[in-house]
Order: C-alpha cells, then sequence, then structure tokens
C-alpha cells in the first residue's frame, strides 16, 4: 500500500528521469517559440480575423496589431499566425506527456504524486485540445479551454505538494508552484488577459524549472 509522505524501496530510473526532464524542456521551448512567435508573426500580417460569435470564421480586417492588454491567448488561434501557434500547443501537448509518468519515481510515488500525475496528462489532453479546436471556429474550444486551466491548477498543487515530501526535488520549486497556482485561480476567478497571459508566463517557466531539476535529480535513488 502506497501511503503519502511513504518512499517505495524502488529508486527512480536515471534514464527514464533524464528523458523526462529533456522532453519538459523541450515541450517548455516549443511553447515559448511558437506561442511568442505567433504573437510576433501576428503584428507583420496586413489583415488579422475578427471573431464574431454568429458567424463560423473569422472576418478579415485591417491588421492592428496584437496586444496582450485585452486581447487573449487563443485569438493567436485564429489571427495570420494561427498555424504556428495551435501546431506549437499540440506538439508542447504531447512533449509534455512524457514529463509526468517520468516524475513518478523521483516524486517516490506517493498518492498526491499518482494523482497529480493524472491529472497533469488531463492537462495535456487540455492543452492539444485547445490547438484542435480554436475559438470561434470550434464550439469544443471552451471545453478544452477549461479542462486546461482547471486540471493545471490540480495537477500543479499536487506535485508541489508531492514535492514537499520525502522527495529530491528542493522546497524552491514546490513554492514556484504555489505562486502559479495562485495566478491561475485568479485568472479563473477574473478572466482577464493580463492573467491568462500571466498564467502562460509562469507556466513555461515552471515546466522548465521541473525539467532542468529533472535533470540534477537523475541519479538519486533509493536502496
Amino acid at each position: 500500500m502506497v501511503i503519502i509522505g511513504k518512499s517505495r524501496k524502488k529508486g527512480a530510473n536515471p534514464r527514464i528521469t533524464i528523458i523526462g526532464g529533456i522532453f519538459a524542456i523541450v515541450s517548455f521551448a516549443v511553447g515559448t517559440v511558437c506561442t511568442l512567435g505567433a504573437l510576433f508573426l501576428y503584428t507583420i500580417f496586413p489583415f488579422r480575423g475578427l471573431p464574431v460569435s454568429w458567424l463560423l470564421y473569422p472576418i478579415p480586417v485591417f491588421n492592428t496589431g496584437f496586444s496582450i492588454w485585452y486581447q487573449a491567448i487563443s485569438e493567436l488561434g485564429i489571427g495570420p499566425s494561427a498555424f504556428m501557434f495551435n501546431v506549437g500547443l499540440m506538439i508542447t501537448g504531447v512533449l509534455a506527456l512524457v514529463m509526468f509518468p517520468a516524475l513518478f519515481r523521483l516524486l517516490r510515488g506517493s498518492i498526491v504524486a499518482i494523482l497529480g500525475i493524472v491529472s497533469g496528462l488531463i492537462t495535456c489532453i487540455g492543452i492539444i485540445g485547445v490547438g484542435l479546436a480554436p475559438m470561434v471556429m470550434s464550439p469544443l474550444h471552451g471545453l478544452f479551454g477549461m479542462i486546461f486551466f482547471v486540471s493545471v491548477g490540480i495537477t500543479v498543487t499536487l506535485l508541489s505538494i508531492a514535492m514537499l515530501l520525502d522527495t529530491p526535488f528542493s522546497k524552491a520549486v514546490a513554492a514556484f508552484g504555489f505562486f502559479f497556482v495562485v495566478v491561475d485561480v485568479a485568472f479563473l476567478i477574473v478572466s482577464n488577459s493580463i492573467l491568462e497571459w500571466s498564467v502562460f508566463f509562469v507556466l513555461v517557466a515552471w515546466i522548465l524549472v521541473v525539467g532542468i531539476e529533472m535533470l540534477l535529480k537523475r541519479s538519486v535513488t533509493e536502496v
């Protein structure tokens, strides 16, 4: 029986941990480059899509640029650089799928860790779905978006708690995870574009930090 805070008698497999850490860092790179790249390219094109609730496709209008002050991240998914953004989200979600199972042994297989990993896999499905179902163009966009923002908060909460237990992860990584949860909850309550972009920046930073930590702790084992 697995008990919270008690470790199994098996250590983490260094090879699996390295693979998980690499995939975490690569998913950070892909998500960051594709999102910020789409944001940059958005301003170059002369036209952009204007979402209208009662139309299936956005109306082309003159592009006045993208502003994170009042435009949601999802608007990149229907803009002139939509392909880069949507495909980037899907690739990021697929890459991140590898990170969560690799965390299992490092987090000593506690119940909290198991629940966090399952929630993490759901989070990946949510972000892949957001890329597959852009806003306005698909009625499933809102559902996938809600799945992502809710499950990612649950995931990081559970994994941060697990990191505070008998694991090789530093307390600073766990604290950073709790900070992300505060930002995520604030967005779910207030739901404005600035907080949504804050969720993005803090989340990709968290993924990077966790990936680096996995590589640093790859040889930590138990007898």
